[in-house]
């Protein structure tokens, strides 16, 4: 459902908000429709939905989220008898439910910021690359009652489909990287509806099966401000520091102090006993680990000389 962008930015919606019945809406709809300024594109489809809850709306005395709710709850069966009798079957009663509660939103009578998020992601042009991949998220959250800017790491990678593996670990694993690039949309940004930073990349176990070290405050940061994609690099590394017992760095090291020429040379040289993987995998998140560090990093580092030939 795509709204008009004559709705949008007039004094249209605050009108819709007034409203208080689905009557006052399809008349106010089927007026805008006629001077060419329909509410939505595909308004005499969402027209034959309002209509049909119109009809099975005479106990609404103001239309708004709980009243909608709760004479018209997510599932046909718990629906009252005498209002399931007014439509079809339970496929157009949820086709058509999805629609309206959609609509209601944009318009102001339903708080849903996952609805609002929608809208933001549709309106920057980046619905298929967001949109159509963040169901496995999305659903999640909804399912556990938690709204866009409630989601944290923990919860995300304590999911089932996580533990599961497979294609849903995989199909979560694809939501958090799409969910992450909202952050990149300056209104969704701006608007509050979602977490303080992106979500972290899921926690990485070694090959005896131990766990990642917390990591100390500024590598946390460092860790959380990544795109999931570069993985969880710093937890191995730091598990390893943190095992190894021999490096003497501040409680709260910061990039600086752990790309130090003499701290990583003996950082790169740890043996698999200490960093618990095998050697090509230790220079895969040694790698990450220091394209993560020197984004944050302060000093200059220090240029190979490549020698001349005579």
């Amino acid at each position: 459902m795509t709204t008009s962008a004559q709705f949008q930015s007039t004094d249209e919606a605050t009108h819709l908000e007034s409203m208080k019945s689905f009557s006052d809406i399809i008349i106010f709809g089927n007026a805008a429709a006629s001077a060419g300024h329909p509410l939505v594109q595909n308004w005499p489809q969402m027209r034959g939905a309002l209509l049909m809850f119109e009809r099975a709306s005479a106990d609404i005395e103001q239309l708004t989220e709980a009243t909608f709710t709760t004479a018209f709850p997510q599932n046909f069966a718990a629906l009252d008898p005498t209002k399931k009798a007014l439509f079809p079957n339970s496929k157009v009663y949820d086709m058509a439910r999805s629609n309206v509660w959609r609509f209601l939103a944009c318009i102001g009578h339903i708080d849903d910021p996952w609805e609002e998020l929608r809208m933001m992601i549709r309106q920057a042009g980046r619905q298929a690359e967001i949109e159509l991949h963040w169901g496995a998220l999305k659903t999640a959250a909804i399912k556990d009652g938690l709204a866009p800017s409630e989601i944290r790491s923990e919860w995300v990678w304590s999911l089932p489909a996580e533990a599961e593996g497979g294609h849903r670990r995989q199909s979560l694993r694809r939501a958090v990287t799409v969910f992450n690039r909202i952050l990149d949309i300056p209104e969704a940004s701006a608007s509050g509806l979602l977490p303080p930073c992106k979500i972290s990349a899921p926690t990485v176990h070694d090959c005896r099966g131990r766990a990642p070290v917390q990591l100390p405050n500024k590598l946390l940061i460092y860790q959380e401000s990544t795109e999931i994609e570069a993985g969880n690099a710093l937890s191995p590394v730091w598990r390893a520091i943190d095992s190894a017992g021999t490096f003497n760095l501040p409680e709260d090291p910061s990039a600086d102090d752990i790309l130090a020429p003499d701290v990583w040379s003996n950082i790169k040289d740890l043996p698999r006993r200490v960093t618990g993987v095998a050697d090509t995998t230790w220079c895969q998140y040694l790698t990450r680990a220091k394209r993560i560090l020197l984004r944050h990093a302060t000093r200059p580092r220090p240029i190979r000389q490549t020698p001349v030939a005579s």
